[in-house]
């Protein structure tokens, strides 16, 4: 499979779920490690943003494959890990402005179908988890009017 056609099947799993959000997936070489990295936001860019900072987006969600070299091939075997996996809800703490929702997920190797299929199950139990605050009122009302904007029910 190649880069480009890994790159749309994510793109496209992705917006299964959220339309009109951004997620970006590019091949970085720092310091002679290569990588795949994909992140996802719920907004399409930073004038959706709080402030209009990317950083305050309602996703903190950064996935890493791990590659061997720079290649528009992938190779059959592909380790796919979460580096972060949470987003924004109400805070549980009276000190705090918002809270955070981790999701679980676990480091997968194999295929790069397979790791397309783990993405995808990881999109659907996002788009599952954050139903599921909506209709327990667990979204801070900052980002609830975007969010409504953008998840597919």
């Amino acid at each position: 499979m190649t880069f480009e056609n890994f790159k749309n099947e994510v793109t496209n799993n992705y917006h299964k779920y959220f339309t009109d959000s951004q997620i970006m997936i590019n091949q970085v070489r720092v310091l002679n490690i290569t990588n795949i990295d994909i992140r996802c936001f719920l907004s399409k860019d930073e004038t959706e943003c709080s402030g209009r900072i990317r950083l305050n987006d309602m996703f903190s969600i950064s996935l890493t494959i791990s590659l061997p070299d720079l290649c528009e091939e992938l190779p059959e075997n592909l380790t796919l890990e979460y580096n972060y996996k949470s987003y924004l809800t109400k805070p549980t703490d009276e000190y705090c402005v918002y809270g955070r929702r981790h999701l679980r997920t676990r480091k997968t190797k194999g295929m790069p179908e397979k790791i397309i299929k783990d993405i995808d199950k990881f999109f659907n139990n996002l788009h599952s988890c954050l139903l599921e605050d909506i209709n327990n009122n667990n979204i801070h009302e900052k980002h609830i009017t975007l969010l409504n904007q953008k998840i597919i029910k």
